[in-house]
């Protein structure tokens, strides 16, 4: 496990996101085959999100163990990240210290599994079975659409994969799971 100082990638995204983005007004929708273990699309997303979790005192643990390839939408899968990352930031806002969150990446049985894990006291039960609904949202009208997670399972199934959660000792863990390029 290796903590990780957000304020390093801040310089090197702007001009990553302004490709990524230019690629979108292009119109660009091409499958690629991609390096998992370069964790690109996880530090852009780590980017995407530096300046709200410095601001609001969150600490980031990176436990990146993982190499392989994928086919798949680089830009789409930062975007997923980026949705695990802003909602556990979100659970985190009542909580006044000891914000923590975990990103994990492994490989496991042919899949590559990403983990973004909180301290934030976890999900209700009796909503568990809904947060991957469209339109489904705990927080206030103006503060959240409810697409977020649904967004999240739609691009994990679009790379053949699933996302789910579960609530774990202190906190709530998301899991998106991408089947590896076959080596043949």
């Amino acid at each position: 496990m290796r903590r990780i100082d957000l304020r390093h990638l801040k310089a090197e995204f702007l001009g990553e996101m302004g490709e990524i983005l230019a690629d979108a007004d292009a119109g660009e929708a091409i499958i690629f085959l991609f390096e998992i273990g370069d964790f690109s699309a996880v530090e852009n997303a780590l980017k995407m999100v530096q300046g709200t979790y410095e601001k609001e005192g969150i600490d980031v643990n990176l436990e990146l163990k993982s190499e392989g390839r994928i086919y798949g939408f680089e830009s789409q899968l930062c975007q997923a990240v980026i949705i695990l990352l802003s909602n556990a930031k979100d659970a985190l806002a009542n909580k006044k210290s000891d914000k923590k969150v975990t990103l994990s990446l492994e490989t496991k049985d042919k899949f590559v599994i990403i983990r973004v894990t909180d301290n934030a006291g976890g999900i209700k039960e009796e909503i568990m079975d809904k947060i991957f609904e469209p339109y489904f949202t705990t927080k206030h009208p103006s503060l959240g659409t409810g697409i977020g997670l649904y967004m999240l399972k739609s691009i994990a199934k679009n790379h053949g994969g699933s996302a789910g959660a579960k609530n774990v000792k202190f906190g709530a863990e998301f899991e998106i799971k991408l089947p590896l390029k076959d080596e043949k």
